[in-house]
């Protein structure tokens, strides 16, 4: 990565700081509020947990319409929401993630009901009053009722609406396809005819221009990418946001796979701002790629809940992870002696050459201006332009060009009389004459 850092000019997110106004995050960092568990989520991990032990028993390859690893893991992820996504008939819960996520968003809109804001071309307030905020979930979309029964989305606008949010204040940013109504949207948003906002990542991660009153975000589900992660946050951190200090929110569920997620998540970003800082005093940089060491051991532990099985496999990941580093350590060592043999050779060789060289600079005469002069036996030449044509017209009948030549005193004297017996061949390197004891009739100088 240093060498990306060569000829890539990179700035990150916390370099912005230093060029833009950006708003403060309260606390300086994203919240994750947890929801606690319930015999009925733990009946449930139970039945994930059975199911990873029969794809885990099963033979060979699986067939169409086979349980997968990821159908569970999928299915953990939807009930850490709300357990009526793989359960239509469960009964409502009033401290899931997904309840406490709509008590949290009605109670900034109260909060902040009153905020005035400006408008940044013009300077004038709004007429109306109100702060925005954007809930992000790739899961439990409206088309979700259709899959599992039940849909996130449409939940949160009915709370919202039996608690006192008119409904005229939410969108759901799946409505605004087009760009002209996105445009429109983003002008209610900022103008504070609409205050909150609902959509994935994929709808709403880029290209969503509405931050002038944007006051918090939620994350309700955990998403697979930093990337998504960045691009979320990135809507309201940033510059153009009016409030001096902004609130990042993410929800998770106890015992489940969430806050594991979330962990990945953030070792994920740091992997990837150490590789991207271009810091030389860094050797290594700790891949996360296999940190989830054995996929069943992980799965079943954050299916169940089980403390013990979580702690079993965390263990099992950070075993595999010595494991890793201490064959790279072998390795590092092994190159190290490699590049001490080379630097060796090296050195003997240099060591070698260093008489050569002393021999050459102690035989070399001046030959600026008129001091110049080629002695050979048709007779002395003192004008460079003629010594060179001179020169290269008998290097080219001596010597084939496949033959290289090292150094003037490794050429037998037969090999410079071989084509020229009556003229012997000097040799000049770099365009420069060296005086050779190969022809005691030739006197060469270099300048």
């Amino acid at each position: 990565m240093a060498m990306y850092r060569d000829f890539a000019d990179v700035v990150q997110h916390d370099d912005l700081r230093q060029y833009v106004k950006l708003p403060a995050i309260r606390g300086g960092r994203r919240e994750i509020i947890v929801a606690p568990t319930n015999d009925n989520f733990r009946a449930y991990q139970k039945m994930l947990a059975a199911r990873i032990n029969a794809i885990e028993a099963r033979q060979g390859r699986p067939q169409k319409g086979d349980d997968i690893l990821l159908s569970v893991i999928t299915d953990a992820r939807h009930a850490a929401i709300d357990l009526r996504f793989v359960a239509p008939l469960a009964a409502h819960d009033d401290t899931s993630k997904l309840n406490l996520m709509i008590g949290n968003v009605f109670r900034i809109w109260q909060e902040t009901s009153e905020s005035r804001y400006s408008d940044p071309e013009t300077g004038r307030p709004y007429d109306l009053p109100g702060a925005v905020q954007m809930i992000f979930s790739d899961l439990g979309t409206e088309s979700a009722m259709e899959t599992r029964g039940f849909s996130a989305y449409t939940w949160i606008r009915d709370e919202l609406i039996r608690l006192g949010v008119p409904r005229a204040e939410i969108a759901f940013m799946q409505h605004y396809r087009k760009s002209a109504a996105k445009q429109k949207l983003f002008g209610d948003l900022n103008a504070g005819r609409k205050r909150i906002l609902i959509g994935s990542t994929a709808t709403m991660g880029t290209g969503v221009n509405a931050q002038q009153r944007l006051k918090a975000l939620h994350h309700l589900d955990v998403p697979w990418l930093v990337s998504d992660i960045i691009q979320r946050e990135g809507r309201i951190e940033r510059q153009g946001n009016q409030h001096a200090e902004i609130e990042l929110y993410a929800y998770a569920q106890q015992g489940s796979v969430d806050a594991t997620n979330w962990q990945l998540l953030e070792r994920k970003q740091r992997f990837i701002g150490l590789a991207m800082s271009g810091d030389r005093s860094i050797r290594r940089i700790e891949d996360i790629g296999g940190e989830g060491g054995n996929q069943f051991a992980m799965a079943k532990a954050l299916a169940s809940g089980d403390a013990r099985l979580m702690h079993k496999a965390g263990l099992e990941a950070d075993l595999a992870r010595l494991e890793r580093l201490a064959a790279a350590h072998y390795d590092d060592q092994f190159a190290v002696k490699r590049a001490i043999d080379r630097a060796e050779r090296e050195i003997a060789g240099a060591e070698r050459q260093i008489p050569l060289i002393e021999a050459d600079i102690a035989s070399r005469q001046p030959t600026k201006g008129d001091a110049f002069v080629l002695r050979r036996d048709k007779g002395d030449v003192s004008e460079r332009e003629k010594a060179g044509s001179w020169l290269l017209s008998t290097r080219r009948r001596w010597r084939p060009a496949s033959t290289p030549l090292k150094h003037a005193r490794d050429v037998p004297r037969r090999a410079m009389t071989s084509s020229c017996p009556s003229s012997p061949m000097p040799v000049m390197p770099r365009s420069t004459c060296v005086s050779s004891p190969l022809s005691p009739r030739m006197t060469t100088h270099r300048s």
